[in-house]
């Protein structure tokens, strides 16, 4: 009575992962001549799985495990209860990859050569002055597999009231991911000036990622309630978030270059499709081939009823929203 009521803020997790790195080389100088380079490879054959909550457990406070509830036994007047803003997540991921080349010098000048960066992904073959390779692969046996399963809400015992009251099951959040490949890498150069000898810079990144029988799936199935009997009360089930995200391969690529005068070679920049081989001066290249099985499920069930008991009048004289709430599933 006249009381306040929060479980706000509230995290579980449930990562779960076969390789993980985080390469970072850094080169400053007032001025730098020679070469940089940061090579990944990562290659999985075990089968990742990670799991919250109960498969097909039944709403309410018993057998949920995962999320958030609010539970109880007599009744509500006066009073504001609130579920908001929690986080359930679960993750599943074979290879992750985190590389990152940065070089910074007020000059910057290449190694003495005037070759153009290669970057060739059918031999994972990465050359330039300065240079990042990733490489990740799932072997036959590999595996991704993530399931979620959380409640969040507000339970009472039945023939029990709630009255001139707030409710809020809302802006909550339930993530559930499963992927194969995963990789960030970076090449940053920055300098005033460029090839005081005459040689400029080369840089060149190299992503590839295979996938050819992979196995990965991903659900996430949130349950949002207030299983209760109200009269003058405001009930809120709104903008909360359930997302499942499968991938075999997923990768962000950058190079940056910045400088006063940024030169070049001059021969021409090129893309060769049959070996797979990027030429230029600064060259990008990512490869990705995927096979196999890929699923992703998202369910989300909202509901604002005593849901066992048939003899209560329901809502009086109040209202109850449920609005801006998302589901979303991925599989790429």
């Amino acid at each position: 009575t006249a009381s306040s009521i929060a479980s706000t803020g509230n995290i579980q997790d449930a990562f779960a992962t076969s390789n993980k790195a985080t390469n970072s080389l850094s080169l400053s100088a007032t001025s730098l001549t020679g070469d940089g380079a940061v090579v990944n490879s990562q290659n999985s054959d075990a089968q990742v799985s990670s799991l919250i909550g109960a498969t097909g457990a039944s709403a309410g406070l018993v057998g949920s495990n995962a999320g958030s509830i609010v539970d109880f036994g007599s009744t509500v007047s006066g009073s504001s209860v609130a579920v908001t803003g929690n986080m359930v997540r679960g993750s599943a991921i074979s290879n992750v990859g985190n590389n990152t080349l940065t070089v910074a010098a007020t000059t910057l000048t290449g190694d003495g050569t005037t070759d153009q960066a290669v970057a060739d992904s059918d031999s994972t073959t990465t050359k330039a002055d300065f240079s990042l390779g990733n490489s990740q692969k799932l072997d036959s046996s590999a595996t991704s597999n993530t399931q979620v399963y959380a409640t969040f809400g507000l339970d009472q015992e039945l023939d029990q009231s709630v009255s001139n009251s707030q409710i809020a099951v809302s802006n909550n959040v339930q993530f559930g991911e499963a992927l194969g490949n995963s990789a960030n890498n970076k090449v940053q150069l920055t300098a005033l000036g460029a090839g005081a000898s005459g040689t400029d810079p080369t840089a060149a990144l190299n992503n590839v990622q295979s996938g050819s029988s992979a196995n990965i799936d991903s659900k996430s199935e949130m349950t949002l309630y207030s299983n209760i009997a109200s009269s003058g009360s405001s009930i809120a089930i709104n903008g909360n978030n359930n997302t499942a995200l499968a991938a075999v391969n997923n990768a962000n690529n950058t190079i940056g270059v910045s400088g006063t005068a940024v030169d070049g070679s001059t021969s021409a920049a090129a893309v060769s499709v049959t070996d797979g081989t990027t030429t230029a001066d600064y060259a990008l290249n990512s490869k990705q081939t995927a096979g196999g099985t890929l699923d992703s499920t998202a369910k989300t069930t909202a509901y604002n009823i005593e849901k066992s008991d048939t003899t209560t009048t329901g809502i009086l004289n109040g209202s109850a929203t449920m609005s801006k709430n998302s589901t979303t599933a991925e599989a790429s």
